[in-house]
């Protein structure tokens, strides 16, 4: 099919008649409906929705013709095409017991176009349908399809009431993806991995890193939190944890690529960060904290001196250290005997302790006093970690693969503490708890789909998710280097392989051209991901763990 959609994109591009060649090997096994091809092809640039030709005809090649031909005529004036998609419809058949009040029974959002005449002329693509809500709750939106109808350019009617909707007709396609320098066929709209290459991996994190994580952040240093596409709205919500996590992974891309703007933006999340941070007198020991709706965290404290503590690394400024201190001695401060925190979440104006108890928390206060004690060399950070970790690792010494927890920011915790306290039961639970992830990753055996291999079971539901399978290989990715660092080379391979396929799967839910030729506002969309299949929702730390883990591949790819 190479062939074929370079002609096609040569002949979009360049305006003119389609002079197709005898590439019939490429097209012949293809399937016909009512004995003619009929194709769609989607047309996108740098700044508007994609617009969407259909054309058919007895030879493919007419079909193709007929779509040039109609672009040509068709095409609003301004408009030049860079980004092309391709789909054959494969296979057509009519929805019983249709009513446009009614709930769609038989269709998969993300997998069947839905068409309203037998003929195609009113039709919309999964994309199309996805990425502009033309189904909501199984149910038509006939307000959000005539909103489409203007980038059907093979379309004569600009609006449809319900009773243009009698007839409902599900279809499938074979889709490929041609630009003016890659091609490559497409799976339920998006690309698979088959393979993985570190150019591929760098491409990714430039991906988000030259669009998404420079249209996401403002310049008084805020985030915008969670977007989403198909309503082209922004959410009110926020999360100061997630904050300083993203912009930690903006320091880690920083650190890699050079890219000054991402220091730029990092210091910019500084600024907005410390407006939320406040004294606190814990035991007649003045500390800092996080506040964020009146209420401070463990995991805030945590996670603003990870952010923190990078920055000074990277940098060599200091500034922030004494600050860093602050919020690492309410940690020490919130400590309890045993080694576990009594506090992970505290109402500030009252001090009033929930019961809420985070599973992650410890880990990443782990990780901040290492990450403290190697700025300062204080070992009272360390011993603080230590009890802490001891805690952890001892509270689930009957733990089997099967039981064990698999916390990704104990594997962080457990890499750095170790370099300064080795000791056995640290190496061996980051051994358990790498094995346990290994054990339950899909492969192509037991994967239900394609798309699926690489990812993890789901907590709730059945399709694996791009963030859970993301945590996992930044966690596998500091169990690597533990082992590898201390003879376990041959385990340290096999985790290696587990993050390689884990990395092909989130590799799917980051937003491409091929994708976001569909939304409205393209520049915050390209280069972040998604969660899971086939919800669109773009949240900050969603990008934040998938492009952490992609770094921490290609370290290790390129070491």
């Amino acid at each position: 099919m190479k062939n074929t959609l370079q002609s096609l994109y040569a002949a979009i591009s360049a305006e003119n008649k389609l002079l197709l060649q005898a590439y019939e090997a490429e097209y012949n096994h293809l399937t016909k409906i009512d004995n003619h091809y009929k194709v769609f092809v989607s047309l996108g640039d740098d700044s508007s929705k994609a617009y969407v030709v259909f054309g058919e005809g007895y030879h493919f090649t007419d079909a193709l013709a007929d779509i040039v031909d109609t672009y040509i005529k068709n095409k609003p004036q301004s408009f030049k095409a860079k980004y092309l998609k391709l789909d054959i419809v494969t296979e057509f058949e009519q929805v019983n017991n249709f009513s446009i009040d009614s709930k769609i029974k038989s269709y998969t959002q993300g997998f069947d176009g839905l068409s309203f005449d037998t003929k195609l002329n009113l039709a919309f693509l999964p994309e199309e349908i996805k990425f502009n809500n033309l189904v909501t709750g199984r149910k038509i939106s006939i307000k959000n399809i005539n909103n489409v109808l203007k980038y059907k350019l093979s379309l004569k009617t600009s609006n449809v009431d319900a009773d243009d909707l009698e007839n409902l007709y599900t279809f499938q396609t074979k889709s490929y993806y041609i630009d003016k320098g890659n091609s490559y066929e497409l799976y339920r709209g998006h690309r698979l991995f088959n393979e993985l290459s570190k150019e591929d991996v760098l491409h990714a994190i430039n991906l988000a890193k030259d669009n998404y994580f420079k249209n996401v952040i403002n310049k008084k240093g805020k985030f915008i939190y969670s977007f989403l596409p198909a309503e082209n709205t922004i959410e009110k919500r926020y999360n100061i944890l997630r904050h300083a996590g993203t912009a930690y992974s903006m320091l880690e891309t920083y650190e890699l690529t050079g890219d000054q703007m991402m220091l730029t933006y990092a210091e910019n999340a500084i600024n907005f960060l410390l407006e939320r941070i406040y004294p606190m007198s814990m035991n007649d020991k003045e500390t800092k904290v996080v506040v964020e709706r009146d209420v401070n965290k463990l995991g805030g404290n945590a996670l603003a001196i990870v952010f923190l503590a990078k920055y000074t690394e990277l940098t060599g400024d200091r500034t922030h250290v004494s600050l860093i201190q602050g919020l690492a001695a309410w940690i020490k401060e919130v400590q309890e005997n045993d080694g576990s925190f009594g506090i992970h979440k505290q109402i500030y104006s009252t001090k009033e302790v929930t019961d809420f108890k985070s599973n992650f928390y410890t880990g990443q206060s782990i990780l901040a006093l290492v990450r403290l004690f190697e700025l300062d060399r204080d070992e009272s950070w360390l011993t603080v970690a230590t009890k802490a970790a001891d805690y952890l690792v001892n509270s689930q010494k009957n733990a089997t693969l099967d039981s064990v927890h698999q916390d990704h920011w104990l594997m962080y915790g457990l890499n750095a503490l170790y370099r300064y306290n080795p000791s056995d039961h640290y190496l061996e639970h980051a051994r358990l708890m790498a094995k346990s992830v290994i054990q339950e990753q899909f492969t192509e055996e037991n994967a239900k789909t394609p798309e699926y291999i690489g990812g993890y079971p789901p907590q709730s539901g059945v399709m694996p998710k791009s963030v859970p399978t993301a945590c996992r290989s930044e966690g596998l990715s500091n169990v690597y280097h533990l082992l590898n660092d201390f003879g376990y080379t041959d385990e340290a391979k096999e985790i290696k392989k587990a993050i390689h396929q884990g990395i092909k799967f989130q590799l799917q839910m980051q937003l491409r051209h091929d994708t976001v030729m569909y939304l409205e506002n393209k520049n915050i969309c390209l280069g972040s991901f998604y969660n899971q299949f086939p919800k669109l929702e773009l949240r900050n730390d969603f990008t934040q763990h998938n492009i952490s883990s992609l770094i921490a591949y290609y370290k290790i790819a390129t070491s």
